[in-house]
């Protein structure tokens, strides 16, 4: 009973759910539970979490000016980026490239503070081909849509710049 307790406090206190208990007199207890619908998360910002995107952005210049100088660059040419928004309490992160050929490229990375200096470590990521015709439900295809919908900064296929995206 205190287990069950304790996880519709979790629930409740992380407003996944709300909780109603009916007592009818008897020996028998019902709980209904309602589910919210889905909402964006607020990720919240500060000068501590511009450091951060900074040294997230950083990186990921370094990884492109890496993959277009490798066995595939001409795939790297005209690549779309979305750096995906984190907490600033996260200790990883991670981005999304789309590339000319459709191909998928996850790369996560960890962020090292160091005397008040932020860096970046790269940690090993994975590609998906075809993405885009996965089917709606694949887990790979939902992740990465949930992830670049809540992009922090955005990088167009043409462009030598990480943009915000708009609201």
């Amino acid at each position: 009973m205190k287990q069950i307790l304790f996880m519709l406090f979790l629930l409740i206190s992380t407003q996944l759910v709300s909780c109603t208990t009916i007592n009818q007199d008897s020996d028998e207890h019902y709980t209904q539970i309602d589910i919210q619908e889905p909402h964006q998360p607020n990720y919240g910002d500060s000068p501590y979490k511009d450091k951060m995107v900074a040294a997230a952005i950083n990186y990921l210049e370094k990884f492109l000016i890496d993959m277009k100088s490798g066995e595939q660059a001409k795939d790297w040419d005209h690549v779309q980026g979305y750096l995906v928004n984190f907490h600033e309490y996260d200790d990883t992160a991670n981005a999304w490239f789309i590339k000319s050929n459709g191909e998928a490229v996850y790369v996560p990375f960890l962020f090292i503070e160091n005397s008040g200096t932020i860096t970046v470590d790269g940690i090993t990521g994975y590609s998906v081909k075809k993405m885009m015709d996965k089917a709606p439900d694949d887990p790979d295809r939902v992740m990465f849509e949930r992830q670049i919908h809540d992009a922090v900064k955005i990088k167009a296929n043409l462009s030598n710049k990480w943009e915000t995206p708009p609201s």
